[in-house]
C-alpha cells in the first residue's frame, strides 16, 4: 500500500483513499471474525499509562495527560469487544495490495494471538492521517491560529479528528463502523483515536517520534478556543 500511498495526489483523491480504507476494513473484518474470542471490556491501556509515566517522568504536564487518559480508558471500558488476533503495528507500510484487495500483511513482530482488536483499527487510521498528502490540508486553516496549518507536524491527524471535510468524515466513519462491527459504540471513535495517539507516544522505539506524539495528543485533545475545523 505504501507504493500507491506515495503516488502523486493519491491521498488527495477521495475515491482512492476510500478504496484504501475499504480494502483494509474488509481484511480486518475477516481476520477478526475468524479469530473471534471472548468479549471483554475495551482496553486501550495495555501498559501505555505506565510506560508514559516512565518515559516522560520529567514532563511537568504529564500528570494532566495521565488523568485525561484515565478518563478516556474508563469511557472506553463501558464497551465490550471480542479478543482477536492483533497485528500490533498495523499501518499502511505493512499492508500488501493486489487488485484493490489486501493480499497480505507483513511484520508481525508485535503481534498477539489474543489482544485488543481496536488497536489495529486505530493504528491504521492514525498512521494514514499522519502522513496525509499535504495537498489534502496544506494552506487550509485547521484552527484559528496561524501556527496550526497544513505544514505542521501531525496536522493530518488534527484534521482527521477535529476538522471537517471529506477526509475527517471518512476517518471517523472507518473507526465508527469498525467499533460497531466489534460490538462497541460508534460514538467511541474519538476516545479510541486519542488512546491510539497516546499508545504511539508510549510504545514507539524512537524518542523524538514519541515526544511528537505526546505533543500531538495534547493538541488534538485540547483544540484551540474558537476551533472551526477545515471546510
Amino acid at each position: 500500500m505504501m507504493t500507491s500511498y506515495l503516488r502523486r495526489r493519491h491521498t488527495a483523491t477521495p475515491a482512492r483513499v476510500a478504496e484504501d480504507f475499504a480494502a483494509v476494513e474488509a481484511w480486518l473484518a475477516d481476520l477478526q471474525r475468524a479469530t473471534n474470542g471472548p468479549s471483554l471490556p475495551l482496553n486501550m491501556d495495555c501498559g501505555v499509562a505506565v510506560r508514559l509515566a516512565s518515559r516522560f517522568r520529567e514532563d511537568e504536564r504529564l500528570g494532566e495527560d495521565l488523568d485525561q487518559l484515565a478518563e478516556i480508558y474508563a469511557s472506553l471500558r463501558a464497551d465490550t469487544v471480542p479478543r482477536t488476533v492483533v497485528h500490533g503495528d498495523f499501518w499502511f507500510g505493512n499492508v500488501l495490495l493486489a487488485g484493490g484487495r489486501v493480499s497480505g500483511v507483513v511484520d508481525w513482530e508485535a503481534g498477539a494471538t489474543s489482544g485488543e482488536p481496536v488497536r489495529d483499527l486505530v493504528r491504521f487510521a492514525l498512521m494514514y492521517a499522519l502522513y496525509l498528502d499535504p495537498r489534502a490540508v496544506a494552506g487550509r486553516r485547521i484552527a484559528r491560529r496561524r501556527t496550526l496549518t497544513g505544514d505542521s507536524w501531525g496536522a493530518g491527524v488534527e484534521y482527521a479528528v477535529n476538522g471537517s471535510g471529506w477526509f475527517p468524515d471518512l476517518f471517523r466513519r472507518f473507526l465508527g463502523d469498525g467499533l460497531a462491527r466489534l460490538g462497541a459504540s460508534r460514538a467511541s471513535w474519538r476516545d479510541a483515536a486519542l488512546a491510539g495517539i497516546a499508545e504511539v507516544a508510549a510504545l514507539t522505539d524512537e524518542e523524538g517520534f514519541a515526544r511528537r506524539h505526546l505533543e500531538l495528543f495534547r493538541r488534538v485533545a485540547h483544540p484551540p478556543t474558537g476551533w472551526t475545523g477545515v471546510q
